[in-house]
């Protein structure tokens, strides 16, 4: 990618990179202590694109307004540490990147710290949250799973990110839930819940108590089962769920 003349884009508000395998920044004619040459754009999409870490790392590094991010089908992508130099971060959306799910079972390395407050959050699978730098996040609003498949609960190292960010979380939203089994006790610390939403937890067998803060419950492709146990005054698992002032299951 060439950069000269780059600097002139200086009213640049979303970028694009789409269908480009192969494509890397020059970043060696850029000197290392300025930041002039750097596009800062306010949103960038990043799909198809091979490896993309450079193009961050290019774009972070002279960025002081980059506010949403978006990566997609990028095969090839291992590592989002260079996440970390992006603080400003307000959406974050990670999706269709197996390799970087792979570094999951990795013998984990502590990076840099990673503090941003991110209003929304949304990757494809769950074990995207156990990865560096989202492993260290403290101050997500909005975390949506769009693809929970592999999901059967969301106790030990899930549970323990939810609850890390128990103070300012308000909305669940997770998605495919095939395999879904339970829901943890734990899940009624989260104190700062507003919204839960839950498609096709056809395994699902029942509710623990909810928090006293959620106000709507959406429960998608809910099994008869979990139907009867919710039923108004007479469910097993109603008392879990009463206080919600709007709930929705079909």
């Amino acid at each position: 990618m060439p950069t000269e003349g780059l600097q002139h884009l200086s009213s640049l508000k979303t970028l694009k990179f789409e269908e480009c395998p192969k494509l890397q920044p020059a970043v060696t004619i850029i000197p290392a202590n300025d930041c002039s040459l750097a596009l800062s754009p306010q949103e960038l999409h990043i799909r198809n694109c091979g490896d993309p870490g450079q193009i961050i790392s290019y774009i972070a590094a002279g960025s002081t307004s980059l506010q949403k991010l978006v990566i997609e089908e990028c095969e090839e992508l291992i590592s989002l540490e260079s996440l970390v130099a992006l603080h400003h971060l307000d959406c974050l959306a990670v999706s269709k990147c197996p390799k970087l799910v792979q570094t999951t079972a990795a013998p984990s390395i502590k990076g840099e710290s990673f503090t941003l407050t991110i209003n929304m959050l949304v990757v494809d699978d769950p074990l995207l949250l156990l990865t560096e730098p989202l492993r260290n996040l403290t101050s997500v609003h909005n975390l949506e799973i769009k693809n929970c498949r592999r999901l059967d609960t969301l106790a030990g190292k899930l549970e323990a990110w939810l609850l890390q960010n128990s103070a300012l979380l308000e909305s669940v939203v997770l998605r495919r839930a095939v395999s879904l089994q339970s829901l943890p006790p734990s899940i009624q610390a989260l104190y700062s819940l507003k919204y839960l939403r839950l498609e096709d937890p056809g395994k699902l067998p029942s509710l623990p108590q909810l928090p006293l803060s959620l106000e709507r419950l959406i429960i998608r492709g809910c099994n008869d089962t979990l139907k009867e146990r919710c039923q108004k005054d007479d469910g097993a698992d109603w008392p879990n769920i009463r206080h919600i002032p709007r709930i929705y299951k079909d």
